[in-house]
Formats: C-alpha cells, structure tokens, sequence
C-alpha cells in the first residue's frame, strides 16, 4: 500500500525580498523566520552576495517571530561575508529584545532603523576604498 506524499510545504507566512539602493542591497525579511524559512533566507542571502553588492542590510522589522534558526542563519551569513562586505540588521521592537539577550548585538552591527543601517554600510564601503 502507498501512501500519500507529504504536501509541499506553504513559505507564504515568510516572504524575502530585496532592494538595491545602488551598489547596496537591503534583504527584506517579513514574516516568521523559523527553522522552515530559515534555510529559505539562507539561500537567498547566498544567492544574493553572489550579485556582488558593496554592502547587504537584513531587514528584520517586518518579522513576527524569530526563532533560534534564524539567528544561526544570521551569524553564520555575517562569519560567511564580513571580511568581504559590509552586512548589518536592522532590528527593532520585540524581535530586537532576544537578539540583544543573546549579545547578538555585540557580534555584528544591529541598528533599529533602516536609514541607520544604510548610512553606516554606505560609509564603511567608502572607508574600505581610502
């Protein structure tokens, strides 16, 4: 007797999207970043860099949830890439408070706002060409 596959599973509760402010990309993360979206990120994150941006900015202000996957997926995306680019999260509200719990924010730069974020990165890639 055969039994049915499992359904495909549905990532519609984690939508990732990028925008590019020049050379700059800001991966936009909305959503439940658990340990079913979380490779979906990881990927995309990879993929991404391979476009060669000057700098990555992860959005993380549209996340309703962020689980511990998702944190390993961001670490693991900063150890991948700092020494190359500039990459920071923007971070604010209830999904700031574990991160910051953790020392998330003393790892890597973690900004409350978007316009932050992007001043900082921007600035870094300038001092890397002097």
């Amino acid at each position: 007797m055969f039994s049915n596959p499992d359904p495909p599973i549905d990532l519609s509760h984690c939508v990732i999207e990028d925008h590019w402010f020049g050379q700059t990309v800001v991966v936009t993360c909305r959503g439940v970043l658990d340990m079913l979206t979380a490779p979906v990120l990881e990927r995309h994150l990879v993929e991404t860099v391979e476009g060669h941006p000057s700098a990555v900015v992860i959005d993380l202000t549209g996340v309703d949830f962020l689980a511990s996957h998702g944190m390993s997926v961001l670490i693991a995306s900063y150890d991948r890439v700092s020494d190359q680019l500039p990459l920071c999260v923007v971070a604010d509200g209830p999904i700031s408070r574990p991160l910051k719990l953790v020392g998330f924010d003393e790892l890597m730069p973690m900004h409350a706002r978007l316009d932050q974020a992007l001043q900082q990165v921007q600035s870094d890639t300038r001092q890397a060409f002097v």
